[in-house]
């Protein structure tokens, strides 16, 4: 379809380019459509809003929400409230992927509506202030009279100024709402995190032997009334736990459940799990040692081996050919004997040891062959009234070549203390030059408390701290007289021979002769015949017995303890050292009794020695570890839910921002227009301007139009609709 249109020429104008003359009589046209500069702006009290009915709208409402849903993520954020919020580790990734998508859509709908609304209220209000509606007759002169003049007025109203100051607004606007959405997304976290989870009141395997427990069993079986018995009068056997000491020796204590140096504590039986731990009881043992106040010491000979003039105990030592190549020359049998008080008991300790003849001071570490043990601890026949006290005592070369490690111990000062020369007595060629004896005393006390434990390996979590720093010197060690009933008051007896500490090797009665293992008693006729033994009386026996014992476990390991060190080294023998040893031991041995009931005692014996062996299973118990609960807290990597901080904080910034802009917007005074009538509500006019009219809109453009007269005359020119164009009539071919 084609067609052409033409403007009608101005009659009249003006000269203001306010109204111009009416059309002539034959033009139905109304006349009543008159629109004056002045009323572009109709100020209808009643269609205004007030200010604050503009805020109260749907539009504000979007906005603040926005600002408030900001709000209350910083308030959670801020009080850690999401920190309760966890995932499996392995949803992490899953979770935190799906929060920010959710947060990010949720404020896409938002936006949506923000920018679906504020559009309609900006672009009304920007209309609103055009100069006259579209749809109506810009004068008195119909604008229909031409399509030009029509379009001209279309082309000019939508070609409204556009100042620096509404396009930052605008790219403002659009910039906060794009950095929300960008906020949105990235506002989660899920990070790995501990979680802690408590089991309550988990059994725990006691790492102290329960020894009060036992004195109540015993008691009920002992005691003419049952009441329990005093534990340091109770018999004590550590054979069994003392063979655990060996244990130690090149080891260290953290390779045994329960015990980690001079530390036992309580332990979990079965437990799989992983990071977790327990806070189990503990029982530390602090040993203090230095030289033994007003001590009196003194060697006996008790007779060659190889001469006729015997000890009550010491009959013909002749070994056989093969065991004499290896002990040597003669030896002489001594009794070395040590006498103290304690507190208000005079103490009297012995040993045996045998002093080759013509090796003189050079024998210190063969004095038990063929071990070369250094320290010993002498035997007591009062073992209840040692205590938490124990004697032991050092020998060594001081003047000739050291044998081995043999050392002097020094204390924190470097001191040997108050050695004593050792002199045998009735012995007119007994060697008495260079071999020296330090007697040493110990104390033991104890420290207990709490501490974590992992219960799946059942050792300690972090470090230790023994909580005493030792500064041993000779002179500033006293017995410790305290009596408390509790198993360290039989402490003593955990170490002495033939009562606690098993022996290295087996010394029996009647050794064979063709053994290198030292033995003081040689159970021969004393007419030197290999056919007959001599007959001894039960006292006889156990004198012997006690006055000889072989190298026992704890004296071996007492000596690799203080001993040994490195070829070429110095003398590193302290007696810090020996403090540190003997507390290992006593934990070592104390583990083992609680965790694998190597501990016997036995009620004090009464009457004959035949009523307490006609019933010793009635009189005796194994002494175990207590049984107690505790809380096991276990640590579980999990996704936790956070915010990120960063993205939060941008984000309430920029939601006030939009609030700010949003409350300018719907407080402008173009805005109280927006309930007028639109300018442009003719569809098809607008669907003409849409059109490619390039060549309308070129010449439409092409003057200053700044009235209605020059808008009118510019248009007076024929167009034609070619194609759905419209196209000048003089520019077709």
């Amino acid at each position: 379809m084609t067609g052409s249109y033409v403007a009608l020429d101005v009659l009249a104008s003006d000269k203001a380019g306010g109204n111009s003359t009416p059309p002539p009589p034959d033009k139905n046209f109304p006349t009543t459509s008159t629109i004056r500069v002045d009323d572009r702006h109709p100020r209808d009290p009643h269609q205004r809003a007030s200010r604050i009915h503009r805020l109260l709208c749907l539009p504000m409402a979007l906005h603040v929400a926005v600002l408030v849903i900001h709000i209350v993520l910083c308030v959670v954020w801020a009080t850690h409230v999401g920190l309760s919020m966890q995932v499996p580790l392995t949803k992490a990734s899953y979770t935190q992927t799906w929060l920010n998508l959710i947060s990010h859509l949720v404020m896409l709908a938002f936006s949506t509506a923000i920018v679906a609304l504020m559009q309609r209220i900006v672009t009304n209000s920007v209309l609103s202030t055009l100069p006259q509606p579209l749809t109506s007759v810009s004068d008195r002169l119909t604008a229909w009279t031409g399509l030009g003049s029509s379009l001209l007025n279309v082309y000019h109203n939508l070609n409204f100024e556009v100042t620096l100051r509404n396009s930052i607004f605008i790219a403002l606007y659009f910039s906060v709402l794009s950095g929300l959405n960008i906020s949105s997304s990235l506002l989660f976290n899920v990070p790995p995190a501990n979680e802690t989870n408590t089991i309550p009141d988990i059994s725990l395997e006691g790492g102290t032997p329960s020894i009060v427990n036992a004195a109540v069993y015993l008691g009920s079986r002992c005691s003419s009334d049952g009441s329990p018995l005093d534990v340091p009068s109770l018999i004590y056997d550590w054979y069994r736990a003392g063979l655990s000491v060996e244990a130690l020796n090149g080891r260290d204590s953290i390779n045994f459940p329960g015990l980690s140096g001079n530390r036992i504590f309580d332990t979990v039986g079965v437990y799989s799990g992983s990071n977790a731990s327990v806070n189990a009881g503990y029982t530390d043992f602090h040993v203090q040692c230095g030289g033994v106040p007003e001590v009196s010491i003194s060697a006996t000979n008790l007779g060659l081996s190889n001469s006729t003039s015997y000890s009550p105990y010491f009959a013909n030592a002749s070994l056989g050919s093969s065991a004499t190549q290896i002990a040597g020359n003669d030896t002489y049998r001594v009794l070395l004997s040590i006498n103290y008080t304690l507190g208000t008991t005079p103490m009297q300790l012995y040993d045996t040891l045998s002093l080759p003849v013509g090796l003189g001071a050079y024998v210190a570490g063969r004095l038990w062959q063929p071990s070369n043990i250094l320290m010993r601890v002498p035997h007591s026949d009062v073992v209840q009234g040692i205590g938490r006290n124990l004697i032991l005592y050092n020998i060594y070369n001081d003047t000739g070549p050291a044998y081995e490690n043999e050392a002097a111990i020094l204390d924190s000062q470097g001191s040997k203390g108050s050695p004593w020369a050792f002199e045998v007595a009735n012995a007119n060629d007994a060697p008495t030059s260079g071999l020296r004896v330090q007697v040493i005393g110990c104390s033991l006390s104890t420290s207990t408390g709490r501490t974590s434990i992992n219960p799946s390996t059942n050792q300690l979590l972090g470090g230790q701290d023994s909580g005493k720093a030792s500064n041993s010197t000779w002179a500033n060690w006293k017995p410790d007289l305290t009596r408390e009933n509790a198993l360290e008051d039989t402490w003593a007896s955990m170490f002495l021979p033939n009562i606690g500490s098993p022996g290295i090797w087996d010394s029996s009665l009647v050794p064979v002769s063709e053994t290198a293992q030292w033995s003081c008693l040689s159970m021969l006729s004393q007419s030197g015949s290999n056919s007959t033994a001599s007959t001894w009386s039960a006292e006889q026996l156990e004198d012997m017995y006690k006055k000889c014992h072989a190298p026992t476990i704890i004296e071996d390991y007492l000596t690799n303890r203080v001993f040994s060190r490195s070829q070429g080294e110095e003398n590193t023998a302290t007696l810090r050292n020996l403090e540190s040893a003997l507390e290992g031991a006593t934990a070592m041995a104390m583990q083992s009794a609680a965790r694998s009931d190597t501990l016997t005692i036995t009620c004090p014996q009464s009457g004959s020695a035949s009523d307490a062996l006609s019933d010793v299973g009635a009189r005796q118990t194994v002494v175990g570890g207590s049984v107690t609960n505790a809380d096991l807290v276990q640590q579980e990597l999990v996704g936790r839910v956070t915010f990120n901080a960063v993205a939060l904080i941008a984000g309430t910034v920029l939601s006030a921002i939009l609030v700010s802009l949003g409350a300018y917007v719907l407080l402008m005074e173009d805005t109280a227009h927006t309930t007028d009538t639109a300018p442009i509500n003719d569809a098809g006019l607008l669907s003409l301007m849409s059109l490619d009219n390039s060549a309308v809109a070129a010449r439409l453009s092409s003057r200053g139009m700044n009235s209605a007269f020059t808008r009118r005359r510019a248009g007076r020119f024929l167009v034609e609709i070619v194609d759905g164009r419209l196209v000048p009539v003089e520019e077709q071919v």
